[in-house]
């Protein structure tokens, strides 16, 4: 398959490559990457956020009045804008796909991970597949399927499509699940929408994640981003969140033979359907499993040459390196350490 067009490196997934520049039709091929990225945090994390992001996008940025909720932000052209003056003293930073489509798929799981290890909340997060001169008729046997109630995993669809008054069609989107639900997906004419390309050239498909969804997602891309495999693991993310399956009467999807038009969409690749992220306890499981099996011996220690905890860790872990494999349980205990020395200093 051929190569990204431009400095776009190769995904890693076999035949799914990272996205390309838009609106320009890109070369034929399959192409996979994060589409919006949207983060909370306390408002103390304001200023350390707009350093990084000044120091990746530089200082051009401009007043607005922030994302809704919010009384102020500022915005960098195009799709940067970081919101604050909210009743919960929180701010939010919203990288959305005018922004990310500038970026390879690696910048922007570079990016992605960055903000994950600021120790601030992913809230939202999208994924898409884009399917250039596939010939899938992705669009139209995703209706079609709809119609004949074979739709699965979402509960909801609804075609929102526009025409000509000759019938030529301006936009074809079928929007799949409900927007205020935790997980919901659209399928659309993408060429169609950019008037880049004919109609069934340039498809895709976007899952949006919200809410404890997306902070599954965010712990699955962040360990799979630790090897390299970030691609393979969004493809699987994206293609477990909609099923497409016969209707033979059985409630069971084992028994439910997937359709072989979304067989062929899916091309072989691994499938992953995730649940709601548990109440983020990772960390404090971790904390707890400290305390019960090393901390108390370790405070024992302290106490028996009368020094603090802290020089009797780094005596036992002289030497030693860190993790390179960072787990969702870093950021955790980063996000907790800072939201605690915020409310000291409040």
């Amino acid at each position: 398959m051929s190569e990204a067009p431009g400095s776009y490196p190769r995904s890693v997934t076999p035949g799914i490559e990272t996205h390309p520049d838009e609106p320009q039709l890109p070369q034929a091929g399959t192409y996979v990457g994060l589409d919006w990225m949207r983060f909370t945090g306390l408002d103390n994390y304001r200023e350390e956020l707009m350093q990084m992001l000044e120091s990746m996008f530089g200082a051009e940025h401009k007043g607005s009045k922030g994302a809704k909720y919010f009384k102020h932000g500022l915005h960098w052209e195009p799709g940067i804008l970081v919101s604050w003056g909210h009743g919960s003293d929180i701010c939010q930073v919203d990288i959305q796909g005018g922004r990310l489509r500038l970026l390879s798929g690696d910048d922007r799981m570079m990016l992605f991970r960055r903000l994950i290890e600021k120790g601030i909340k992913p809230t939202r997060i999208d994924g898409a597949i884009d399917f250039i001169d596939q010939r899938l008729e992705v669009c139209q046997n995703a209706e079609t399927s709809c119609r004949r109630m074979e739709l699965c995993m979402l509960r909801k669809w609804s075609p929102n499509n526009e025409y000509e008054a000759d019938g030529t069609p301006t936009r074809l989107l079928l929007k799949l699940g409900s927007r205020e639900s935790a997980v919901c997906g659209r399928i659309y004419d993408k060429g169609l929408e950019q008037k880049a390309a004919a109609i069934g050239r340039w498809e895709r498909l976007e899952i949006e994640w919200k809410d404890e969804r997306a902070i599954s997602i965010a712990q699955k891309l962040y360990s799979a981003g630790c090897s390299g495999d970030w691609s393979s693991k969004l493809v699987a993310l994206i293609f477990g969140a909609v099923d497409f399956r016969e209707k033979n009467g059985r409630s069971e999807l084992a028994r439910r033979p997937r359709l072989a038009w979304w067989e062929r969409v899916i091309g072989g690749h691994e499938t992953v359907a995730v649940s709601p992220a548990m109440d983020p306890k990772t960390h404090e499981r971790w904390r707890g499993g400290l305390v019960q099996s090393y901390g108390r011996t370790l405070l024992a220690m302290a106490n028996a040459v009368g020094r603090p905890v802290g020089d009797i860790l780094d005596w036992h872990l002289r030497g030693e390196k860190p993790n390179d494999k960072v787990s969702p349980v870093v950021a955790e205990f980063a996000r907790a350490y800072r939201e605690d020395i915020a409310r000291d200093h409040r």
